[in-house]
């Protein structure tokens, strides 16, 4: 199973709602094709629900408290198949089918758009050094946007870096840490 899969998975497992129509937020995959918004929706007595987007469909039913996987021809998943199963230290294995449901219900997660960025020169000498905030906060290639930074508590500036103003997160940025220094910043995505 490719990483993308077990995360459409995930997200699909997780997109578990009430009755009617809902649409899910966004799923990202790291490509610069997207698949689009996910929507779930669900069948008419409210057993049945489906995930899809532009790339993948996947159902889910809830008969009498277990919650049994629909699907998904897109990746070649026959109705029926055991998504996962939790093996505990002393081996017993508990397979998602054996879960019992109590109750459907959507949930929804918002993305951390928050960042810390810490840097420090624990050496004697004034250390230069060129990065941009993408390589500093492991941001990965489909992200696209800025960070806006602000001090997370009183310190002196640090040359090169500017705060209270969005800094693209592929840009260039050249630092010079002084002897002995920790700064450390607050950051907000967008």
């Amino acid at each position: 199973m490719t990483g993308k899969t077990i995360r459409f998975i995930i997200l699909s497992v997780l997109c578990v709602l009430q009755a009617g129509t809902v649409c899910a937020q966004s799923v990202i995959f790291p490509q610069e094709k997207q698949p689009g918004r996910a929507d779930v929706t669900s069948s008419a007595s409210g057993t049945t629900l489906t995930l899809s987007n532009d790339l993948l469909s996947a159902s889910y039913t809830n008969e009498s408290g277990k919650v049994l996987f629909g699907g998904c021809s897109q990746l070649g998943f026959a109705a029926g198949t055991e998504l996962f199963t939790i093996v505990f230290q002393d081996s017993t294995a508990v397979p998602a089918s054996s879960f019992k449901v109590s109750d459907w219900r959507m949930t929804s997660f918002e993305g951390n758009k928050e960042a810390t960025l810490a840097l420090r020169n624990p050496s004697e000498s004034t250390q230069k050094f060129d990065i941009t905030l993408r390589e500093a906060l492991d941001i990965p290639a489909y992200i696209k946007g800025s960070v806006t930074l602000s001090d997370a508590f009183s310190q002196s500036a640090l040359p090169g870096l500017v705060t209270g103003g969005a800094i693209d997160i592929d840009a260039p940025l050249s630092l010079e840490l002084p002897p002995l220094s920790v700064f450390v910043y607050d950051g907000v995505c967008k």
